[in-house]
C-alpha cells in the first residue's frame, strides 16, 4: 500500500481469488484484521462467489465488502460458478450488485491445448474474445431473467462493448488502464 500510495493511488478494493479464497466471513474478517493500522491507503475487499457458499454471501452486512465477485472462468481454488443454473440461484439471492469475470468456462476447456504453461504471450490466445463475448452474453440473459443488476469487471475486448452498451438497464462495466494498451 505504501508504494501505490507512492504511485498517487489512494484506494484498493482487493480481489478474492487469493489464498486461501475469501470465500467466508472469518477470511474476509481476517484480511480487514491484517490491514488495519498497516495500510497507507483506503481499503476494502471483494467477497468470492462459489457453488457452496449462498448462505454465506446472503448473510453479509452492508459494509461488509466492497462487492461479491463471481468467477465465470476459472481463477484459484473454489472461485468458479461456471453453469447457468449456479449462476441463476446466486443472481437471483442477490440483494447487492456483484461483479463478474466474464469469461466462458466450457470456451475455456476447448481451447485448455492453446495454453503454453509459463508463456504470457499464450494467455490471449486460450481465453480468446469469444469466450469473453459468450460468456457476456450468458450474463446478461441470465441478469435480464432474474432482474436484477450486474457489473462486469476488467472488460478486455470490444466485442462485449455492443452488447454491454444495449444493456444499459442491466449492467455497469469497467475497463483497467493496462488493457487499453494491449493490441
Amino acid at each position: 500500500s505504501a508504494a501505490a500510495v507512492a504511485g498517487g493511488i489512494t484506494s484498493y478494493m482487493d480481489m478474492p481469488n487469493t489464498i486461501p479464497n475469501v470465500t467466508s466471513r472469518p477470511v474476509l474478517m481476517d484480511k480487514y484484521r491484517l490491514a488495519r493500522g498497516r495500510s497507507h491507503a483506503n481499503y476494502s475487499f471483494y467477497f468470492g462467489a462459489a457453488n457452496d457458499n449462498l448462505d454465506e454471501i446472503r448473510a453479509l452486512r452492508p459494509g461488509d465488502c466492497c462487492a461479491v465477485k463471481l468467477f465465470m472462468g476459472s481463477s484459484t481454488g473454489d472461485l468458479l460458478v461456471e453453469d447457468d443454473s449456479g449462476l441463476g440461484a446466486i443472481i437471483s439471492r442477490l440483494s447487492r450488485r456483484a461483479a463478474f469475470h466474464s469469461e466462458d468456462e466450457m470456451r475455456l476447456r476447448q481451447r485448455v491445448g492453446h495454453q503454453v504453461p509459463g508463456d504470457a504471450s499464450s494467455h490471449p490466445v486460450w481465453r480468446d474474445e469469444e469466450a469473453a463475448r459468450l460468456c457476456t452474453e450468458r450474463l446478461l440473459a441470465i441478469a435480464r431473467r432474474h432482474g436484477k443488476r450486474v457489473h462486469v469487471l476488467h472488460i478486455s475486448t470490444a466485442e462485449e462493448l455492443p452488447l454491454l452498451a444495449a444493456a444499459r438497464d442491466v449492467a455497469t462495466v469497467e475497463v483497467t488502464p493496462h488493457h487499453l494498451t494491449l493490441s
